[in-house]
């Protein structure tokens, strides 16, 4: 690559550039309303929500989700850590939320899949579904620190802000389609924040990452 006569306009490229300036804008919650079920510590409400989405199909399967960490697609092994500590905890309504925005996730992902390859075409390489409820977790707690969450409100919604659940990866041959993806994926979607490792000292892989605003409509 670095002998393409591209190579230059790549690497001029800002290696990270984001366009929100404040970083606890930068989260799901701007688009989608956090459940209130949530918000309230409502358990019924949370029932019936996670039944909406898709990720329970009865009041046994919730009960096997809070009481086993067990859920037949969404955790390949069981995780009672998640549920642990009960209702009365914080921990408790993140891992809900989490499962809620990952039901909604899910519920958008071939509208997603099948727009990224219109726009890509045969660049579009795969999809490897949305991100995993545990890694997931993680995450939305570290966030909570990173971001200097403060209350309830905030922190229970810290799964919100785990932005790249949805995904899929792109590959192309040379450095002239490398831009020319990009330029499509600007022109069609707003971009919340880009991510570019073609530097010239990288002696390792490198990638651009996008994080876009994606739109559609889903129904229950």
């Amino acid at each position: 690559l670095k002998e393409g006569p591209n190579f230059s306009t790549l690497t001029n490229l800002p290696k990270k550039n984001t366009n929100v300036p404040n970083i606890k804008e930068l989260n799901n919650g701007r688009f989608t309303a956090p459940p209130q079920w949530a918000l309230d510590k409502d358990l019924a409400g949370a029932v019936r929500g996670l039944q909406d989405v898709g990720v329970i199909e009865s009041a046994d399967m919730f009960c096997d989700l809070i009481q086993q960490g067990r859920h037949h697609r969404l955790l390949k092994t069981p995780n009672p850590t998640l549920f642990k500590e009960g209702p009365d905890s914080l921990r408790f309504w993140q891992a809900l939320v989490l499962l809620w925005s990952i039901g909604l996730q899910e519920k958008m992902e071939n509208p997603f899949n099948n727009k990224m390859k219109a726009v890509a075409g045969e660049a579009f390489s795969k999809a490897p579904g949305i991100k995993a409820l545990p890694r997931s977790a993680e995450k939305a707690i570290a966030y909570v620190v990173e971001k200097d969450m403060k209350g309830h409100n905030e922190q229970v919604c810290a799964g919100l802000h785990v932005i790249d659940g949805l995904r899929c990866s792109f590959m192309v041959d040379t450095v002239a389609e490398n831009i020319a993806v990009g330029r499509r994926l600007e022109e069609q979607f707003p971009v919340a924040r880009t991510k570019n490792s073609h530097q010239l000292d990288n002696r390792s892989y490198a990638d651009r990452k996008y994080n876009l605003v994606f739109r559609t409509t889903i129904e229950n």
